[in-house]
């Protein structure tokens, strides 16, 4: 019989390619991969993916809500999205680099209700993961981020499971935890459950540095490369037939808060050399395309497409673009899937100046740096590139340390030798002694 792996995400798994390419991994190895995810419709329950792993996701609904959610839409009218915050063009700054780190945030004390409303939420659907997990009797249990790891702690600790934790952020220092009430809970939340787990991930060196020294364990940076994919030649710059031959600027990901997308806008209004594109999605789209035609900024909106499609058309723009705004230290030490997949399509990347980017841009001398919070900085960056005599090298070179290096097929060893090792001192008795940690009291 396969050896059994639930995995745990808070997600209706949509958008999150490091899930999936890591069920596919490993269901490709002759593990059978179950992923506990959200529910959130038009989402299927229960659904196979052709890697040859499922996902159950539980509707954790109550009928109410399941009537508002579903019957209620179908019998009235859609009404138009409410209007988000305007965007303005922020203002221009010397240049500072490296960029510094933010400074410690001052909160608030206490949550609102609606956030210890979502923290009850998010400890009703772990206990229900647990139920239906633990029946599924898994011998090995992987918790995607903090959010999901009561669930596989408790799973782990029925079955008499091994416990992997995937940290894909440090969930505490992320900017939308706005209060000191619920960064103290996550924090105690995780001290709690921490010393359960038998493997830890997460997705790069710094992040790996802060757990190790914050638990005193072993974590293993798992990088989020894509998998290796041939590409076209005839594509590679094919973008330029839209802007009179220019080079491209490329962005691709989503159009959300603290990306610099605004500082991207601003850059594309203060030179004429590079054409900028966005491609994409998510909750600022409108904002930043009111805010590209209120200042008459050539910015070109692309539309999203599928994952599998996206090394293609990063393919035929001229050069990445990796802006990111380090406004809590999450952000800072990011290293975004999106600028592996820019070096796999062959693009020279423009990045913005933080730890983890810039050690990948210094190690593959394949690009410049600019201040996150400089649009002329990020301009002059897009000039350099498009101008520097070494620029088709750059290209070569992010192809061929993605071919070489950075690529899934080389990081996904790295995930199963760590299962592989966490079975063996499973069957030796070794796992680290799990306590029932209690789901509804944590300390405040």
């Amino acid at each position: 019989m396969a050896t059994k792996v639930a995995m745990f995400v808070f997600n209706n798994l949509d958008h999150d390619a490091r899930v999936h390419r890591q069920a596919q991994t490993l269901a490709q190895a002759g593990y059978h991969v179950r992923i506990f995810a959200f529910f959130s419709p038009p989402c299927r329950q229960h659904e196979s993916y052709p890697g040859g792993y499922e996902a159950v996701r539980l509707d954790h609904r109550s009928s109410l809500d399941r009537y508002w959610s579903e019957w209620f839409p179908r019998r009235s009218k859609p009404r138009p999205a409410a209007p988000g915050q305007p965007l303005q063009l922020p203002p221009n700054r010397v240049p500072c680099r490296p960029c510094p780190p933010p400074p410690a945030r001052q909160l608030p004390l206490h949550s609102s209700a609606q956030r210890r409303g979502h923290r009850a939420f998010v400890r009703q659907v772990n206990s229900q993961w647990w139920q239906a997990a633990t029946a599924w009797k898994p011998d090995l249990c992987q918790a995607h981020d903090l959010d999901a790891l009561w669930a596989a702690q408790a799973t782990a600790l029925s079955c008499g499971a091994a416990l992997i934790y995937d940290c894909h952020e440090i969930w505490t220092e992320q900017h939308f935890l706005n209060d000191r009430e619920e960064v103290t809970f996550w924090n105690q939340w995780e001290a709690r459950l921490a010393p359960s787990v038998d493997g830890w991930l997460t997705v790069n060196r710094s992040l790996a540095q802060i757990f190790a020294q914050r638990y005193g364990v072993e974590v293993q940076p798992l990088l989020n490369c894509p998998r290796r994919q041939e590409l076209q030649p005839a594509q590679q710059g094919s973008l330029k037939q839209q802007f009179e031959g220019r080079p491209v600027a490329l962005f691709s990901g989503g159009f959300q808060a603290s990306r610099g997308l605004e500082e991207l806008v601003a850059a594309a209004l203060l030179q004429k050399e590079v054409a900028v594109a966005l491609q994409g999605f998510g909750p600022h789209e409108a904002g930043l395309r009111q805010l590209a035609q209120q200042h008459r900024s050539p910015v070109t909106f692309l539309p999203k497409v599928p994952h599998a499609q996206l090394t293609e058309i990063c393919s035929q723009a001229d050069i990445g673009v990796m802006p990111v705004l380090p406004d809590c230290l999450n952000s800072y030490y990011c290293s975004p899937n999106k600028i592996f997949d820019y070096m796999m399509a062959g693009l020279p990347v423009v990045a913005a100046d933080l730890p983890e980017m810039a050690a990948l841009l210094e190690h593959c001398n394949n690009g410049l740096l600019y201040d996150s919070f400089s649009p002329n900085d990020l301009a002059q960056a897009l000039i350099q590139v498009a101008r520097h005599p070494q620029r088709e090298e750059m290209a070569r070179a992010s192809r061929r340390w993605a071919e070489s290096r950075y690529n899934w097929e080389t990081e996904g060893l790295k995930l199963l030798d760590l299962c592989a090792q966490l079975l063996e001192r499973r069957q030796r008795g070794q796992l680290k002694a799990k306590n029932w940690v209690e789901p509804q009291s944590p300390p405040r």
